[in-house]
């Protein structure tokens, strides 16, 4: 077993450590609106923002709540229920809240912090891809090439199998 240090030394470790050094700047960007003085006008892009928000927030609270804590323990990699449209419906719902809330409470610290974190989780989900591939090698390759990395091309599928009670 890893020490947490030595995985942090990873490529894979120090990419999961600045993608949240990122999600923290976003989450505390209100308040660079407070201290500057800013005030929020409301407008299109505060309206996109928060439904993408809401998005994200649909798809990664389930997920998060079926799913982690039991992801490193499986002996298979899931390909079901909202694996089965995507492969990466974590980041996917986790993006998407992110960058609706940086295009919600726009501010240059924002633009750039989202810019990052699509940068770093990008870089980081290459990384999984690696580690699975040489895991499981033909059948994760054969699922890759039929399952899209982020957006489902079914989104109605892709919504409902997140509200099914299916655990691996």
């Amino acid at each position: 077993m890893k020490k947490s240090n030595e995985y942090l030394e990873t490529s894979e470790g120090s990419l999961n450590l600045w993608r949240h050094v990122v999600i923290i700047v976003i989450w505390i960007s209100p308040l660079w609106l407070v201290l500057s003085g800013k005030k929020l006008v409301v407008g299109p892009m505060i309206w996109l923002g928060l439904i993408l928000s809401i998005v994200g927030v649909i798809i990664a609270l389930p997920l998060n709540a079926k799913f982690m804590g039991r992801m490193a323990r499986l002996k298979v990699f899931l390909k079901d229920g909202p694996f089965k449209y995507c492969r990466n419906p974590f980041y996917l719902g986790q993006t998407l809240y992110m960058i609706g809330l940086a295009m919600a409470l726009y501010c240059w610290q924002n633009v750039v912090a989202g810019i990052v974190l699509l940068v770093l989780t990008h870089l980081t989900v290459l990384k999984e891809e690696e580690k699975l591939t040489e895991k499981f090698g033909r059948s994760y390759l054969n699922y890759k090439r039929q399952t899209p990395r982020y957006f489902p091309k079914d989104l109605v599928g892709f919504f409902k199998s997140i509200f099914v009670n299916k655990s691996p």
